[in-house]
């Protein structure tokens, strides 16, 4: 399963991230250059009794957020959007929950792609779209 997981994972954002870009290296090496990946939970999860997030994951979020400075965050996984709810940090979520804006940074939220039963009709990809127009607003002005 775990294999078959990280394949779905790869698929989903190699035709997501690189439907837009050229063949060409230097594109696709700029876009990759401005991606950060970071674990939110700092603790051990059993991988049989859920998620079991703590204080500290989230006070490590935010200090992520604060060093990254990023226009958009993804945030994989429900378990994880309904953390940042309990800590009034995803609020006013639109798009089917899927997207939010919080302190000027573009936020979406869905289960994980690789989650075997992932089928969402492409919600996930038009929260994404929006996430990317709205973040190219503020930066392009």
């Amino acid at each position: 399963e775990d294999n078959v997981s990280y394949t779905r994972f790869t698929d989903f954002c190699t035709c997501f991230f690189d439907k837009e870009l050229t063949n060409k290296i230097e594109p696709k090496y700029n876009f990759w250059s401005h991606i950060a990946f970071v674990n939110y939970a700092q603790n051990f999860q059993p991988a049989s009794t859920g998620n079991n997030f703590k204080e500290s994951d989230f006070k490590a979020f935010k200090k992520y957020l604060e060093v990254l400075k990023p226009d958009i965050v993804i945030v994989w996984g429900c378990a994880l959007g309904g953390d940042l709810e309990k800590y009034g940090f995803k609020k006013e979520a639109k798009f089917y929950g899927y997207n939010w804006v919080n302190e000027g940074i573009q936020f979406v939220n869905s289960y994980h792609p690789s989650y075997g039963g992932f089928k969402d009709n492409g919600r996930l990809e038009e929260a994404l779209d929006k996430a990317f127009q709205e973040a190219s607003k503020v930066t392009n002005g």
